[in-house]
């Protein structure tokens, strides 16, 4: 699974378009009933650049935290986690 989300393309002013999100759960607890999930949007990803990729300039980032019963359902699918931000934060998949 690829580390970075293509989304729908979120115009900032002054600050760019945003066009990819990179979803970081930093810290789990065993046993928690919730846990952070950082999120960075970037103007752009060189995905085709040598491992790690080049990342492209931050547009903006932040925090949501995912609790109860979204994390019970979390399990191995990733793509839980990534749509539990994107719908926390109003953002689209591209």
């Amino acid at each position: 699974m690829n580390i970075y989300t293509q989304i729908k393309p979120i115009n900032f002013p002054t600050k760019g378009v945003g066009n990819y999100i990179k979803i970081l759960a930093d810290s789990f607890i065993l046993g928690s009933n919730s846990v952070p999930l950082n999120w960075v949007i970037y103007e752009d990803i060189n995905l085709t650049s040598s491992v790690p990729p080049l990342e492209g300039k931050i547009i903006t980032s932040g925090t949501v935290i995912m609790s109860d019963t979204d994390l019970q359902t979390w399990g191995s699918d990733d793509n839980v986690a990534i749509d539990f931000v994107l719908n926390k934060i109003g953002v689209i998949k591209y």
